[in-house]
């Protein structure tokens, strides 16, 4: 009776342990190259489809040119979400530099990329600028978490720091800072690189399962009649599991539907862990009648309370005209939606683009508008999933095009975040 006692406290630990291990999960964090060099512009941020991860790469380089040619090394990266041999696979790019070929497929699967290292050379004053040169992997399958897989770019300059996601924690999406085309002038290509972290904890689970099935066998052999029971405890247990871990991890991005076109996307920003967007305020350029307008400039979110002076403040990128407004606020609530309004392309008239931005909120039926001008028409409503808050922002700011025509925003990208308690009042008390 005493070992069948021991044997049950061992189990209910392990299946406890078990069930324990979805705690962990929710932790979405960025990872972000050093900024040995900084030209060019960030692409668009992308993250594999949901529930899946990344799993193997490739590179687009340039080969090395020789003696006083223009070298540009590092043009893009691709990652896999899933096994990269397989024609279905997802494949994430953000911005793709315009010279050189794609190398080597390189691939971590059965396991998942969660780290990287850069090769940066540094600014050469007169001489040829390459930037990013190459690129090293971590894998949750190699040997030691000191293995890599290195890409085939070149090599120039030095490796950098390394970036590690957290345990537990794969790679899932990606964003890279890469320079255009300058025609006769000095080109790089992909300058820096940034990378979502998600949970995933079903990478790491396997060896849980492993002694839990191991200690239940054990348990049946002295008495069959714990079988049922036993069952019925790791079914709910996984149930559980499976429906915390999708609840967790289900990010998805909410976008502008596309009237205009014109500009760069900034830097995809989000809200520290545990915050969610609960406020706004706009940079608008007020109507200047027979003058350019731009309109909608660039938007804050206020991550918490937006009367306390320690809440972050998220912004992608800013337009250079006009003053910052009012702050909009939801609070207790969070926002969890919105409409973009713009005005169509003008032809030779003036074009503002985006104007300004209603946000949806989780504890009232209707919206907040925000203090912009009132050219062109509101966009259909772009809403995050049920118990969903608004967790980050990217914006498409065209910047100052000198005696041409001036837009500032043009579009928007907001991440939505699963957040069970979305509706709660306590977050800040």
């Amino acid at each position: 009776m005493v070992k069948i006692l021991f044997k049950m406290n061992m189990l209910n630990l392990a299946i406890l342990t078990f069930c324990s291990v979805f705690s962990a999960v929710s932790a979405n964090i960025n990872i972000t190259s050093p900024p040995i060099t900084n030209w060019g512009d960030w692409g668009r941020f992308q993250r594999c489809p949901f529930g899946r991860y990344a799993q193997g790469f490739q590179l687009k380089t340039e080969a090395n040119l020789g003696l006083f040619q223009d070298d540009t090394a590092l043009n893009s990266i691709k990652l896999f979400c899933g096994d990269p041999y397989r024609p279905d696979t997802a494949v994430l790019t953000s911005t793709e530099g315009e010279f050189g070929k794609w190398g080597n497929i390189y691939s971590c699967y059965p396991g998942f990329l969660n780290g990287f290292q850069l090769r940066v050379e540094e600014y050469q004053g007169s001489g040829d600028d390459t930037a990013t040169n190459n690129v090293r992997f971590y894998c949750t399958n190699l040997p030691t978490p000191n293995d890599y897989i290195e890409g085939d770019g070149l090599s120039y300059g030095s490796w950098g720091q390394t970036q590690h996601c957290y345990s537990n924690q794969v790679i899932s999406g990606i964003q890279t800072q890469v320079e255009p085309n300058r025609g006769d002038d000095d080109d790089t290509s992909l300058n820096n690189v940034l990378m979502e972290c998600s949970d995933y904890v079903k990478a790491n689970v396997n060896e849980e399962e492993r002694k839990i099935e191991e200690q239940a066998a054990s348990l049946i052999a002295i008495n069959p009649k714990f079988a049922h029971i036993l069952t019925m405890f790791t079914k709910s247990c996984m149930l559980k599991y499976t429906l915390l871990t999708v609840a967790a991890t289900a990010n998805i991005n909410i976008t502008s539907p596309q009237v205009t076109n014109w500009g760069t996307w900034g830097r995809f920003q989000r809200c520290p862990f545990g915050r969610y967007a609960q406020a706004f305020q706009l940079k608008t350029e007020p109507n200047r009648l027979a003058g350019d307008d731009t309109a909608l400039n660039a938007i804050r979110l206020f991550c918490g309370n937006p009367d306390r002076p320690d809440t972050a403040v998220i912004m992608s990128t800013e337009g250079q005209f006009g003053n910052w407004g009012k702050v909009f606020s939801c609070y207790p609530g969070f926002l969890n939606g919105f409409s973009l309004r713009a005005e169509d392309p003008q032809g030779s008239g003036d074009d503002t683009a985006a104007n300004n931005i209603r946000l949806f909120c989780s504890n009232t039926p209707s919206y907040v508008e925000g203090d912009g001008l009132s050219f062109g028409n509101w966009s259909l409503d772009q809403l995050c999933l049920r118990d969903q808050a608004i967790s980050g922002i990217q914006t498409q700011v065209e910047f100052s095009q000198g005696d041409e025509d001036d837009t500032a925003l043009n579009n928007v990208l907001m991440e939505c975040t699963n957040f069970p308690q979305a509706n709660s009042k306590t977050l800040d008390k």
